[in-house]
């Protein structure tokens, strides 16, 4: 099971910048490219 940031502090602490933050985002999306 996918541990997803449940706060904005969370989300904060485990994305180092708006890239990484998106990166992730589409790979839960589109998760075969």
């Amino acid at each position: 099971m996918e541990d997803y940031p449940r706060t904005l502090l969370e989300l904060e602490r485990r994305f180092s910048s708006d890239e990484a933050c998106r990166e992730y985002l589409e790979s839960l999306r589109w998760p075969d490219g």
